[in-house]
């Protein structure tokens, strides 16, 4: 078996932390993927957080009340099998590569204004 550290997401445009509101879920419970696992508070709205995998409820962040910072870890699960990212790896998943950049778009500074008559 694996552990999963779900990490906090970004949950919205200029959001750095959020308030812990409610669990919904405690250590040694069982969860499915998308099973409701907590709330949380930011200064815009409450917002339901799901399970990202199957597996069991290893550790909690904290309690409700605590704040918590964008990107730390929120939750922590214990998964196995290959449908759970990190299952097999053992990397933390929230670690992905960098995306592959966007190329780039060439702008022609050298282009004539047209011409107004």
């Amino acid at each position: 078996m694996e552990t999963y550290s779900f990490k906090l997401p970004d949950l919205g445009e200029g959001i750095v932390e959020s308030e812990i509101s409610a669990w919904h879920v405690q250590p040694g419970d069982q969860v499915q993927e998308d099973q409701l696992i907590a709330e949380v508070m930011t200064d815009k709205a409450v917002v339901e957080i799901t399970a990202p995998v199957t597996g069991t409820v290893v550790a909690l962040a904290g309690k409700a009340g605590d704040v918590l910072k964008v990107g730390k870890e929120l939750i922590r699960f214990e998964v196995q099998g290959p449908d759970n990212p990190g299952a097999e790896s053992g990397l933390d998943p929230k670690l992905a590569p960098d995306p592959e950049p966007e190329p780039e778009i060439e702008v022609d500074t050298k282009a004539e204004e047209p011409k107004v008559e």
